[in-house]
């Protein structure tokens, strides 16, 4: 059952089988990313709503929160790791983003979907979860907020012409 794994914690669901297996036995919604070993997809967004629902369903809303902590942790460290000042590499950072010929071609090449996917929704994920009163989670995101990170952050905004969705 989906929605009974979900709701497990992550350990008990390790201890049980590891991620290739769960990844394998859900070969139908789930596989792993070819360019970008370790990330794992679903084929339709779907089948996270499925989960979602499933969970709703049952009550189980602490399930629907370890996901949402898993996503917002995983966001984060995404994040951390990918980001970088003047991702796509532009020449000269006193153009306007569009009169930059190429941009839509370096954004795909240099702005993976993990970190398109973990700088437009990393807020929603936390607000979902139950780590806002997380210590750990708390004291990174201020060292987030804090870092240079946290300009590189908007500068996706920028990118994407979406500034306005970046503010918290």
């Amino acid at each position: 059952d989906v929605a009974a794994a979900a709701s497990s914690s992550s350990t008990s669901v390790c201890s049980v089988c590891s991620v290739r297996q769960v990844i394998c036995a859900l070969h139908a919604v789930l596989y792993e990313e070819p360019s970008s070993p370790g990330a794992v997809r679903v084929y339709h967004t779907s089948f996270l709503d499925f989960v979602e629902e499933q969970l709703k369903l049952k009550g189980d809303w602490e399930g629907m929160s370890n996901i949402h902590d898993l996503m917002s942790r995983s966001c984060l460290e995404t994040m951390n790791r990918e980001l970088k000042f003047n991702i796509c590499n532009l020449d000269s950072s006193f153009l306007l983003n569009r009169n930059v010929p190429d941009l839509q071609e370096r954004i795909v090449r240099y702005v993976s979907e993990q970190l398109q996917y973990s700088s437009f929704f990393w807020c929603s994920h936390l607000l979902e979860s139950n780590l806002r009163t997380d210590g750990e989670i708390q004291s990174a995101i201020l060292d987030f907020l804090r870092s240079p990170k946290f300009l590189f952050w908007l500068e996706i905004f920028g990118l994407y012409d979406i500034v306005g969705q970046g503010a918290l």
